[in-house]
């Protein structure tokens, strides 16, 4: 196993967010997974409420001056547009391709 950083948590609330998200991927529970996690998904985050709010206010600084973050948050939002655009320009599309050929001759 190696570690990687793939995301700078920097609000309280995103440590049971990433929790919750990563074990139900990775399925990490004892009862169906790789036993890693035997507390419910959730209950390991509550490390979160030691940090004092000073704390969080210089983590959530320090990953807004970082320029990579900046950039990539950015690329995501632009990523996410396109998406927006194409399933909105795709939803007319579909609902006429959606007719059924069976109602007209039913008519």
């Amino acid at each position: 196993m190696h570690r990687f950083i793939i995301y700078i948590i920097f609000q309280p609330g995103q440590a049971a967010v990433a929790e919750i998200f990563w074990s139900e991927l990775l399925q990490v529970w004892v009862e169906n997974g790789g036993s890693f996690n035997a507390y419910p998904t959730g209950h390991s985050a509550e490390i979160v409420k030691r940090v004092i709010d000073v704390e969080w206010a210089l983590h959530e600084r320090h990953a807004r001056l970082n320029p990579s973050l900046v950039e990539n948050m950015r690329l995501q939002q632009k990523r996410a547009d396109e998406w927006r655009k194409a399933l909105k320009w795709d939803d007319g599309a579909a609902e006429h391709d959606n007719v059924d050929e069976g109602e007209e001759d039913c008519m």
